[in-house]
């Protein structure tokens, strides 16, 4: 398996995206439409195949035959910070209150005080990274829900996604039980590690979940609203056709 380069400070990369950024935001634009060709990306950076060799050594670009796309990681940091992923990552909060709970063991096993604190406030920055994702899969959640019925021209997807949106949002929900369980349950971490940091982020991160709670009750309605206008304007479209 080949061994990619990689950069080796925040400068490097920041300069390296930003010199390059010519070429990178022709293809995010794209990245739903095209396979981007490699012809066509050597002309973006001025014909310097130097330049963007070092795009796919450095693992920002993966090669494909003669065509070219973002790799995966830089894809997904893009469409988080612009706001525009169309994925609802359930798993990625799933996976920060399985680490909390790592750590609350961690903590509560070590004897170490330093490391004692170094535990602790791991679990406070997980907290608060499990609050945000919730929030951020929720806001994801609305505006795909949107999308699918405004922008999907076919019935029968446009109802399939909303279904499959409405079935994240119970996912989404399952996610924000298990961790008020864990925030309940955990009496002998919360008692030890109790001080005003940790608890303004207990009090921040149910917050945090009252808000999502309302946000969710709110798309189900919406969601059910806009499958009743797609079985309704499809028995229309249908009826039309027969007469």
């Amino acid at each position: 398996m080949d061994i990619l380069t990689h950069f080796r400070s925040i400068e490097e990369l920041t300069k390296t995206l930003s010199r390059e950024q010519g070429l990178l935001s022709e293809m995010f634009e794209k990245r739903k439409l095209i396979k981007f060709p490699l012809g066509l990306a050597i002309d973006l950076v001025g014909g310097n195949e130097t330049r963007l060799r070092k795009l796919v050594d450095y693992g920002v670009l993966v090669e494909t035959g003669n065509t070219l796309e973002i790799e995966s990681d830089y894809l997904n940091f893009f469409e988080e910070v612009l706001n525009v992923n169309e994925e609802i990552s359930v798993l990625s909060v799933q996976e920060c209150i399985n680490t909390l709970k790592e750590h609350i063991g961690y903590f509560l096993q070590e004897t170490n005080v330093n490391r004692k604190a170094g535990y602790q406030d791991n679990v406070r920055q997980l907290l608060k990274k499990t609050g945000f994702r919730t929030l951020k899969n929720v806001v994801d959640l609305k505006r795909n829900m949107d999308n699918a019925y405004k922008q999907e021209p076919n019935y029968i997807i446009k109802k399939k996604k909303l279904q499959n949106l409405d079935e994240k949002s119970h996912s989404i929900r399952v996610m924000i039980r298990e961790c008020e369980k864990l925030m309940d349950n955990e009496h002998a971490f919360f008692i030890m590690a109790n001080d005003p940091h940790m608890a303004k982020t207990c009090s921040d991160v149910k917050h945090d979940f009252v808000e999502a709670y309302h946000a969710l009750m709110e798309i189900d309605r919406q969601i059910i609203s806009y499958i009743n206008q797609i079985d309704q304007q499809n028995q229309l479209y249908k009826k039309i056709l027969s007469t």
